[in-house]
């Protein structure tokens, strides 16, 4: 009876220490899985060249109006998220795009002649082209789940939905309107898909710009500012974007 009552008891102590010893396979999804929606990435973006919808303009030289056609051409640089959870979080893009506006002056030629005489401005300040290097900055909210979630290979699926705030500024080549502030907005919606530290997101988006800006005042051509000034303010279709990132840890 001694020896059946020691064979339980070291039964019962070797079940006990069984069980403090976690499952390994179990401690590898957890540390997998444990905050991997929280770690932020930083990567490439870009966007194609878009064509400008519901493009409204005012470009004007001594109150005399111009007709105006804009092309841009792709936009790239960085993009980033900032996951706060499994569902919100921050993104933003920092990116460049040139736009190239060709401008002809709505004027008979008689008035172009003697606006030429009166002022400053040459031929090509009538007729032309000028180029607009632009910085744009975008920074907002993100929101989405993921539906897919394969922790043992860190692979994830996630349709998310953000809107963001857009600021930046142009800088003209050989222009005389002073280089301005870009404002607007921007949302769309997205799918992104992480694999480990890689995430690759495509989607659509629409963005909104705008600004507006004058001759110099050493240029300046008629007795207010507002004689020669530029602005502009359009949307852009939904155009389609890729974005890839590595995360930071």
């Amino acid at each position: 009876m001694r020896i059946i009552m020691l064979v339980l008891m070291a039964q019962i102590s070797l079940w006990a220490q069984m069980s403090m010893v976690s499952d390994p396979n179990e401690d590898i999804r957890e540390s997998s899985s444990v905050g991997y929606e929280e770690r932020p990435g930083v990567g490439v973006y870009f966007e194609p060249a878009f064509n400008p919808k519901n493009f409204i303009y005012n470009y004007q030289v001594n109150n005399i109006p111009f007709d105006l056609k804009i092309e841009n051409s792709p936009l790239m640089g960085v993009g980033a998220h900032l996951p706060f959870n499994g569902i919100f979080g921050l993104n933003g893009v920092v990116a460049f795009q040139q736009s190239t506006f060709d401008y002809k002056i709505l004027a008979s030629q008689k008035a172009q002649n003697k606006l030429l005489d009166e002022t400053i401005l040459k031929k090509k300040d009538l007729n032309g082209s000028v180029k607009s290097r632009n910085l744009i900055v975008q920074a907002g909210f993100e929101a989405g789940y993921g539906i897919y979630k394969n922790y043992q290979y860190q692979l994830m699926i996630k349709p998310l939905a953000y809107a963001s705030l857009t600021g930046g500024k142009n800088f003209f080549d050989d222009s005389k309107f002073e280089n301005t502030s870009i404002w607007g907005y921007a949302y769309g919606a997205a799918l992104r898909m992480a694999w480990g530290p890689v995430a690759i997101e495509g989607g659509i988006r629409t963005s909104h710009f705008y600004w507006h800006t004058n001759f110099s005042p050493e240029d300046q051509t008629g007795e207010q500012i507002e004689d020669d000034k530029f602005m502009v303010d359009y949307d852009t279709p939904i155009a389609p974007f890729v974005k890839a990132t590595w995360a930071l840890y």
